[in-house]
């Protein structure tokens, strides 16, 4: 079962590529520009009094796309969704590269994502 914070990464991403958002990988078959996101770390805050206030997850989201200029644009769209969204989120870095076995160009993106 996912995480409440994983339902509402999905939704925000949902709209930028057709549905297209995955946990980890991409489906077989796959055509397009995609999203894959992945957990790095969840971190509850804890507190003596009140157990876990808060959670902060560290999510890599990745954006696939056949070529540069697309993936840039995928890269921005995530940046704005993610800035609209109602769960707080803090980006942390971001890179780029390109896949030879796939021959896709990445981004591949490190986000805070503090939630109750």
């Amino acid at each position: 079962m996912a995480d409440p914070i994983e339902v509402q990464l999905v939704a925000v991403l949902n709209p930028l590529v057709a549905s297209q958002v995955f946990p980890l990988i991409a489906e077989d078959g796959t055509t397009g520009s995609y999203l894959t996101y992945q957990n790095i770390v969840n971190s509850p805050e804890n507190t003596l009094s009140d157990g876990i206030s808060i959670n902060n997850t560290r999510m890599q989201i990745d954006c696939w796309a056949d070529d540069y200029a697309t993936v840039k644009a995928l890269e921005k769209a995530v940046a704005d969704a993610l800035t609209a969204a109602a769960f707080t989120n803090i980006p942390r870095s971001s890179r780029d590269g390109y896949e030879p076995l796939t021959k896709k160009f990445r981004v591949i993106l490190d986000y805070s994502l503090w939630w109750n």
